[in-house]
């Protein structure tokens, strides 16, 4: 999986979290990596032909990068 989150408030902070626990009591084998900006080289970097790569979430992506927070 790819989290393209950004923990900026604490809402959202909550929401990481939450997500972090379902997956980890859900999916406890599944590589979660986290990258905001990034995503076609974090794709590359997990992309094998046995490998299902996830993206959550595209949206949350293309506004990190049309809306930078800094």
């Amino acid at each position: 999986l790819i989290a393209t989150a950004q923990p900026w408030d604490d809402e959202m902070r909550q929401r990481i979290a939450r997500h972090q626990r379902d997956r980890a009591e859900r999916l406890p084998r599944m590589a979660t990596v986290e990258e905001p900006l990034q995503l076609a080289k974090a794709i590359a970097a997990c992309s094998t032909p046995q490998t299902l790569v996830v993206v959550d979430c595209l949206t949350l992506w293309l506004t990190n990068l049309l809306m930078p927070a800094h």
